[in-house]
């Protein structure tokens, strides 16, 4: 259910984006984040066509523009670090113990 609120909030913000307002991409890229960090698999369903629709409607922006639209992606995916610096503290529930890179991979 939060995916699919995110989801409508991406879209959301991909379409004010489009607008010429900075801060709907960087809300787009912030949400992009959190939806990857909850459900990778589910958030393909929407980051593919929001991401297609960004690139289209922006074809003349600049690199460095597009990599600032990115950088809001950042917070989503550090939580993913959580996993392997409190699988090495031992925690009396610890599914798949991703201390290292195989088995961070096969927790994800």
């Amino acid at each position: 259910m939060l995916d699919l609120a995110l989801g409508f909030g991406l879209w959301h913000a991909a379409l004010s984006a489009l607008e010429g307002s900075p801060r709907g991409s960087r809300t787009a890229g912030l949400q992009a984040g959190l939806m990857l960090a909850g459900h990778y698999m589910s958030a393909a369903l929407w980051l593919l066509p929001v991401g297609l629709l960004l690139l289209w409607g922006r074809r003349q922006g600049r690199l460095r523009a597009r990599v600032a639209d990115l950088l809001p992606l950042l917070p989503g995916l550090a939580l993913y670090l959580d996993l392997p610096l409190r699988a090495r503290l031992s925690p009396w529930l610890d599914l798949g113990h991703p201390v290292d890179w195989a088995q961070f991979k096969w927790v994800l």
